[in-house]
Protein backbone atom coordinates (compact mmCIF):
# COMPACT_ATOMS: atom_id res chain seq x y z
CA UNK A 1 0.00 0.00 0.00
CA UNK A 2 1.20 2.87 -0.70
CA UNK A 3 1.66 6.49 1.66
CA UNK A 4 0.14 8.81 -0.85
CA UNK A 5 -3.31 8.07 -2.40
CA UNK A 6 -3.52 9.20 -6.10
CA UNK A 7 -4.62 12.68 -5.24
CA UNK A 8 -2.37 13.26 -2.74
CA UNK A 9 0.61 12.22 -5.14
CA UNK A 10 -1.52 14.57 -7.74
CA UNK A 11 -1.30 17.35 -5.41
CA UNK A 12 2.59 16.69 -4.87
CA UNK A 13 3.32 16.15 -8.62
CA UNK A 14 1.35 20.27 -9.36
CA UNK A 15 3.25 21.51 -6.36
CA UNK A 16 6.56 20.31 -7.87
CA UNK A 17 5.73 21.59 -11.40
CA UNK A 18 4.87 25.06 -9.61
CA UNK A 19 7.96 25.21 -7.67
CA UNK A 20 9.64 24.38 -11.03
CA UNK A 21 7.88 27.06 -12.78
CA UNK A 22 8.66 29.62 -10.38
CA UNK A 23 12.45 29.06 -10.27
CA UNK A 24 12.94 28.96 -14.04
CA UNK A 25 10.67 32.32 -14.18
CA UNK A 26 13.46 33.50 -10.93
CA UNK A 27 15.93 32.31 -13.12
CA UNK A 28 15.05 34.51 -16.52
CA UNK A 29 14.68 37.24 -14.06
CA UNK A 30 18.13 37.20 -12.73
CA UNK A 31 19.71 36.59 -15.82
CA UNK A 32 17.71 39.39 -17.18
CA UNK A 33 19.04 41.81 -13.97
CA UNK A 34 22.63 40.61 -14.99
CA UNK A 35 22.58 41.18 -18.84
CA UNK A 36 21.09 44.71 -18.02
CA UNK A 37 22.85 45.76 -15.36
CA UNK A 38 20.13 46.92 -13.43
CA UNK A 39 21.14 45.89 -10.21
CA UNK A 40 24.08 47.26 -8.51
CA UNK A 41 26.64 45.11 -7.80
CA UNK A 42 24.43 41.92 -8.66
CA UNK A 43 27.47 41.25 -11.00
CA UNK A 44 30.24 40.86 -8.74
CA UNK A 45 28.08 39.25 -6.27
CA UNK A 46 27.24 36.49 -9.04
CA UNK A 47 31.09 36.02 -9.75
CA UNK A 48 32.40 36.11 -6.58
CA UNK A 49 29.85 33.29 -5.36
CA UNK A 50 28.29 31.26 -7.90
CA UNK A 51 31.07 28.43 -8.27
CA UNK A 52 30.88 27.83 -4.01
CA UNK A 53 27.43 28.26 -4.42
CA UNK A 54 27.58 25.26 -7.42
CA UNK A 55 30.37 23.45 -5.47
CA UNK A 56 28.41 23.33 -2.12
CA UNK A 57 25.57 21.58 -3.76
CA UNK A 58 27.48 18.77 -5.73
CA UNK A 59 27.05 20.75 -8.96
CA UNK A 60 30.30 20.56 -11.50
CA UNK A 61 30.58 22.75 -15.07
Amino acid sequence: MSLLDSNDLKKEQKLDKKLTRQKILLGAFLVDALENDSVAGLKEYTADNLLDFLTSRGIRI
